[in-house]
């Protein structure tokens, strides 16, 4: 028995210890140069107007760009580097999934919603990046290929936004983070006052839209591409001097074109697999430490996978919480379940 009460106590450190290392910081900020900031095209601090957006969503109207968050990453290590999704092919004509960072994108859909009697808009945007980087020293838990973060910015029948929800794609480290617009009455019971803690990392409690200008600024954590930072700036403040931060232009594309990447030779192919028991997850996305430490826990052997956003049309729910008895109740794609999840009460 005492043999037995060992191994479950070792079992547990070393979960623990893989679960917290996947929090940590593992490439150094490079804080000689300016950052990368990731800027959709025809928004302010864009670099290239609202020319060059192909089939995209840019435009100097465009609600998709006005309430795009700007993307900053602080090392300039490829995986680091926010890219566009592409087919490609093999020798011998197998078609293949690439992350391409010359071409960087963020991909959009918007999504309305009634919670309360009231309606209410999801402003969806979603990055890929080529891998999270494997490592034994500091363990990096989600190692693995093609991994993304979405922010979902929710407005209010004004138009106001009134909350961000920022989750990874596999639907890891899900936080709200309601703004100055949101009646308090709707806050849950002990809402922080300053800031949250979002495993490992510390997010505002309450984003304050001071300026008609203001941008949400989305600060990303080499390596492991977690949400370490998130403000709303005012854009001239934010790209002032020039020196703290360095404009990329980023396309803003649709979501759905995630199903449908064109081959080079014609034909299209998706982002996700349609089919099997991966249906709905990102193609080459299985996280193998996951898998191995954390599969038990929520019964899913696809646990820290990357997924399509779209609940309805895979049936592979959106879950952001590892208690499979909250794998409905947590799927984000239900907005309003989710809130309420949350502890948020509209209702």
């Amino acid at each position: 028995m005492r043999l037995k009460r060992r191994i479950i106590l070792l079992l547990a450190a070393v979960l623990f210890v893989a679960v917290f290392a996947g929090c940590g910081h593992y490439l150094a900020i490079d804080a000689a140069n300016p950052h990368r900031a990731y800027v959709a095209e025809g928004g302010a601090g864009s670099a290239v107007g609202t020319e060059g957006g192909g089939e995209g969503l840019s435009g100097p109207e465009s609600q998709a760009v006005r309430f795009c968050p700007v993307f900053v990453v602080q090392n300039d290590r490829p995986e680091n580097l926010v890219g566009s999704v592409k087919a490609t092919k093999r020798e011998g004509g197998k078609p293949e999934i690439a992350i391409d960072t010359d071409d960087p994108a963020v991909y959009f859909e918007e999504k309305s919603f009634t919670v309360g009697g009231k309606n209410l808009t999801n402003l969806i945007y979603r990055v890929h990046f080529s891998n999270t980087p494997y490592s034994l020293i500091p363990f990096i838990l989600t190692a693995g290929k093609n991994p993304g973060i979405m922010l979902i910015v929710t407005l209010d029948e004004a138009r106001k936004p009134i909350l961000v929800t920022t989750v990874h794609t596999c639907g890891c480290y899900a936080a709200i983070i309601p703004t100055t617009n949101l009646d308090p009455k709707f806050l849950p019971e002990n809402h922080p006052k300053d800031y949250q803690r979002v495993y490992g990392e510390r997010l505002p409690a309450m984003l304050d839209f001071k300026s008609a200008d203001a941008r949400l600024v989305a600060v990303l954590r080499p390596g492991v591409h977690r949400l370490m930072e998130l403000s709303a700036v005012g854009a001239t403040d934010f790209f002032g001097d020039g020196k703290t931060f360095k404009p990329v232009p980023m396309k803003v594309l649709p979501m759905e074109g995630l199903r449908r990447l064109p081959l080079p030779d014609g034909g299209t192919i998706s982002f996700f697999h349609d089919k099997g028991i991966l249906r709905g997850h990102v193609k080459g996305s299985v996280k193998p430490f996951e898998t191995l430490l954390m599969s038990w826990m929520p019964l899913d052997l696809f646990v820290g996978a990357d997924k399509d956003f779209a609940t309805d049309l895979t049936e592979n729910p959106f879950y952001t919480s590892l208690k499979p008895w909250n794998r409905h109740s947590s799927d984000l794609w239900d907005f309003p379940a989710f809130l309420k999840f949350m502890g948020y009460r509209f209702d």
